[in-house]
């Protein structure tokens, strides 16, 4: 185990709201529902840096897999939208 393993990492549910743009009272709710992962001791909450991290990425690839089935599985490569060429001979609306 590695000394960055071994540090302890947890923050507060306040520290959570402001990383995540979110209000302190979403944070509680969504530990107390089990939806973010946390540790309770006592009254206090704590989360842990490296696991929220953890849980973040793990729920940004389910919600992606989620939208691309909606969208019928097709996974295209990004591509910004096709340009409309100015053409000198008057006909600009054709996209080339």
């Amino acid at each position: 185990m590695s000394e960055d393993d071994t540090k302890l990492d947890y923050r507060d549910p306040e520290w959570v709201a402001e990383q995540l743009g979110i209000d302190k009272n979403t944070v509680y709710k969504y530990l107390q529902e089990g939806s973010l992962p946390g540790l309770q001791i006592g009254r206090k909450w704590l989360v842990s840096e490296r696991r929220l991290a953890a849980f973040l990425e793990r729920v940004e690839r389910e919600q992606t897999d989620r939208r691309r089935q909606a969208a019928g599985g097709v996974s295209r490569p990004f591509a910004l939208p096709q340009r409309i060429r100015m053409l000198d001979d008057g006909d600009k609306d054709e996209p080339r």
